[in-house]
């Protein structure tokens, strides 16, 4: 029996097509500005997202249970699938919290005369809610890594991050504006100064205030989102 060659050549070449769009889409996991402002990938920084949150999840798991101490079983339980609800839902959230930005930056935009392409901009945000859910990351880091050993209650997985390590939880409004104000929320909002000013060709006024727009529609969601629920 002889084997087709049309049909072997159309194998070869699906097989290479397929591995070309597993390259490409692994490149596009930690890419450059150029690959960003080319490609515009959504896929890519939402699987990147999922991951980081997975391991954040994995590594805070026997903190937060440690923390609760000699609580009733059923709390941990319920504490438990809470935290990996959010992680397994972490790229639905990434995509509505990144899209809501991207509709509300995009109208400020043309509001203010300057044109950036809607999907370019919710690509750049993509990247950049990755940036924040290193934080997770960093915490259990910090909390595991510390001398004290184990926490025993929540107060000890705060990590001075934020400025909401300097501000009561009893306050809890302004708690949830300080705890957007952190080492992480700053670099992320350099990156979307960079990635704006580099991948929509804005002038670097019109970034820095693009992404500073953006930082405050985060404290003023936290603070809103705290009220409606107290």
């Amino acid at each position: 029996m002889t084997s087709n060659p049309r049909r072997t050549q159309e194998s070869s070449e699906a097989r290479k097509s397929l591995f070309s769009g597993i390259g490409r889409f692994t490149a596009l996991l930690i890419p450059g500005l150029d690959d960003i402002r080319e490609a515009r990938p959504i896929l890519a920084p939402i699987v990147l997202g999922w991951i980081v949150a997975l391991t954040a999840a994995i590594a805070t798991r026997p903190l937060v249970l440690a923390s609760m101490g000699d609580q009733v079983p059923a709390a941990a339980n319920i504490m438990e699938a809470v935290m990996w609800v959010a992680a397994l839902a972490a790229p639905v959230v990434i995509l509505l919290k990144a899209g809501l930005l991207t509709a509300v930056g995009w109208a400020a935009a043309v509001v203010a005369n300057a044109r950036i392409a809607p999907r370019l901009l919710l690509s750049v945000l993509l990247y950049g809610e990755v940036i924040l859910l290193f934080q997770g990351v960093a915490v259990a880091l910090i909390a595991h890594f510390s001398p004290g050993g184990m926490p025993t209650s929540p107060t000890e997985l705060q990590t001075p991050l934020s400025l909401g390590t300097f501000v009561s939880p009893a306050r809890p409004a302004l708690w949830a504006m300080a705890q957007q104000v952190s080492l992480f929320h700053a670099g992320w909002c350099s990156f979307l100064v960079v990635a704006i000013r580099r991948c929509a060709d804005f002038r670097w006024g019109g970034a820095v205030g693009l992404a500073i727009f953006f930082w405050g529609l985060l404290i003023g969601f936290s603070a809103f989102r705290t009220m409606i629920i107290m």
